[in-house]
């Protein structure tokens, strides 16, 4: 084990970080080093954005992977060598946003059509029913009621 790696390894165990974390923060410095075929403590910005955009462009990861690794690198650079400054240098992959879907109102409209399934074909107690209400916003709510003790 190299020294660079034994001194990342002894900082994770100090703050505690699970056995996962430190496999992964460990593949994610290894991956680098082999990348650019150097030693990452002699690395620059340029060099490291080089690599992320590797990550991003040719091995095509997704956005999560690539963080992991910014977070390592960043981990490294501002815990084990010292380099808080540089750390930040490094920046996060941002992560698209997925809009939520949107029903119309015949597909709200066909959620009666699956409270009368659900309550003829449930083999439950028909006790349960689950009834759906449009609320102010037009946002689909469910509820249930027991007309057991209705």
């Amino acid at each position: 084990m190299s020294e660079l790696r034994k001194r990342m390894n002894d900082a994770m165990v100090l703050r505690g970080f699970a056995e996962r974390t430190k496999e992964s923060y460990l593949a994610c410095i290894f991956a680098l080093a082999k990348h650019t075929r150097r030693s990452p403590d002699s690395l620059d910005a340029a060099a490291i954005q080089a690599y992320l955009l590797h990550l991003i462009t040719e091995k095509k990861l997704a956005y999560s992977s690539v963080n992991q690794a910014v977070c390592a690198i960043r981990f490294l650079f501002a815990v084990v060598l010292g380099q808080e400054k540089f750390a930040y240098e490094v920046p996060m992959a941002k992560v698209p946003k997925r809009l939520p879907q949107i029903l119309t109102r015949e597909e709200r409209s066909g959620s009666t059509n699956l409270n009368r399934w659900i309550s003829g074909n449930s083999g439950q107690d028909a006790g349960s029913l689950v009834t759906w209400r449009t609320g102010v916003f037009d946002e689909a709510e469910i509820r249930t009621a027991d007309t057991a003790h209705a």
